[in-house]
């Protein structure tokens, strides 16, 4: 049956990925991210909403953009802080307002896209306000899921990941996969 749901960051790597197999599925996808106009002319099937993340950071902002979802996805992230980035805001306190927002609205699924060294006790910033936000997701009463990818390849990536690909080792791939099962996955 398809379902209704909100994919944040939903034009960024993984987020992207996201929203092609949600369409692809038959479901109803609506794509928020800050510039959306390259978005709407990727994938016109999918409603897009413009809205900054670290502007987010109530209940009362998130409830007009999760009523009527069955899930949420955030795929949404930072990798320093910067002119348009605040690490804190995006990762923890509009993931907190979020969370509080789903709950209200009786949203059925959260999926929050993390990172592998998302740890409380970080001192790098990016690792510890992950950490924050997946905080605030595992101890929501909704039904959720924290995934912490490695390292993400892609054509489209940059940075790290480009760096990777630019050093010419063809199908070299590291990753892991994990079980529902797998007790170092997390998650309910």
């Amino acid at each position: 049956m398809p379902k209704s749901v909100l994919v944040l960051g939903g034009y960024g790597l993984i987020g992207e990925a996201v929203v092609g197999r949600l369409v692809r599925d038959g479901h109803q996808v609506i794509g928020l991210g800050r510039d959306i106009r390259d978005a709407r002319r990727r994938w016109p099937a999918v409603g897009w909403i413009a809205a900054d993340m670290a502007q987010l950071l109530t209940a009362e902002d998130w409830l007009p953009m999760v009523a009527g979802m069955d899930a949420v996805v955030n795929a949404a992230g930072a990798l320093q802080d910067g002119p348009r980035d605040r690490l804190d805001a995006i990762h923890r306190g509009s993931v907190v307002a979020l969370v509080s927002a789903c709950e209200q609205a009786g949203i059925g699924r959260l999926v929050q896209i993390s990172a592998i060294g998302a740890d409380l006790a970080s001192t790098n910033v990016f690792f510890s306000t992950k950490a924050q936000g997946d905080k605030a997701v595992a101890r929501s009463s909704l039904e959720w899921t924290i995934l912490r990818p490695g390292l993400v390849i892609a054509h489209a990536a940059y940075g790290g990941t480009a760096l990777v690909r630019a050093c010419g080792i063809p199908r070299l791939y590291p990753c892991r996969h994990g079980t529902p099962a797998d007790p170092d996955r997390g998650g309910h």
